[in-house]
């Protein structure tokens, strides 16, 4: 019985000695490549690995002001229009399964926000997953960027800002139809894509401060209107595009103009 004790005990540290070192090795190798993941989110680590990883797993919430513009600019240059690339999507039947339950879960929310659109508590309590939440905050960190630059602007200057945020968003909802049609999902319709879109304003107002609110409401409907404009251009031809446009614009001008904004330039083509 002692001998049979004697040879495991050596067995074990002969196994400890020879694989100890392999497995110190695999775990520093483990930590190297989980630290950029779960370390410091900053634009100096952002790879397109870490930012992939950041947004499944991080909640962006916790990402201090001053570096969150920074990290949006990190995305837009590694997926956005700038970067040149043409996103290309394959997923396993387990994914596009995943994807569909949640394009499904996604439906029914905008269905619940839509019920509760006017009392901000109700539609701030109505429940969104991190990833999706981590989406509205990069989008509204740019968006309040591309308005503060529209505020700023001159009357050529302010076309200009629409006309490019209209490209951007465009190369933003392609990519989404594009993510979703490789998951086989069923494409947004405009109105319901329009609908998605009122209800993201809609909760950015709900959690912003009342002079932010008041931004909002103020430039949402001519960014609407240019989207709008874009997409009747490119249907009807450019001509009664931009008539339609203009009469769009008319409609969808804020009761009250902001001092900044020169009433006549509301032809966004």
């Amino acid at each position: 019985m002692k001998r049979i004790v004697t040879y495991f005990s050596n067995v074990f540290w002969h196994l400890l000695f020879f694989s100890g070192p392999v497995i110190l090795i695999g775990w520093i190798c483990l930590l190297a490549w989980l630290i950029p993941v779960f370390g410091e989110m900053s634009p100096e680590n952002a790879t397109r690995r870490n930012l992939t990883w950041w947004f499944l797993v991080r909640d962006f919430q916790q990402l201090p002001e001053e570096k969150r513009l920074p990290l949006v600019e990190c995305y837009l240059k590694e997926f956005g229009r700038e970067s040149g690339k043409i996103p290309q999507f394959e997923f396993s039947d387990f994914m596009q399964n995943r994807i569909v339950a949640v394009d499904i879960a996604r439906r029914e929310r905008v269905k619940q926000e839509l019920n509760a659109a006017k009392e901000p508590e109700k539609l701030l309590a109505i429940p969104v997953p991190m990833q999706e939440r981590n989406a509205m905050l990069l989008a509204k960190i740019w968006f309040f960027d591309q308005m503060r630059q529209y505020e700023l602007a001159d009357f050529n200057g302010k076309k200009e800002r629409l006309s490019q945020m209209v490209v951007e968003i465009k190369w933003w909802q392609k990519f989404n139809e594009d993510f979703l049609f490789a998951a086989g999902v069923k494409p947004y319709r405009v109105a319901e894509s329009l609908k998605e879109l009122e209800m993201i304003f809609a909760r950015w107002e709900a959690e912003s401060s009342p002079e932010d609110r008041a931004r909002i409401a103020a430039f949402k409907p001519r960014i609407t209107a240019a989207l709008i404009s874009d997409g009747v251009s490119e249907v009807a031809g450019g001509d009664v595009g931009k008539t339609i446009g203009s009469v769009l614009s008319i409609f969808s001008r804020p009761k009250k103009d902001d001092a900044d904004l020169n009433p006549k330039a509301e032809n966004y083509q």
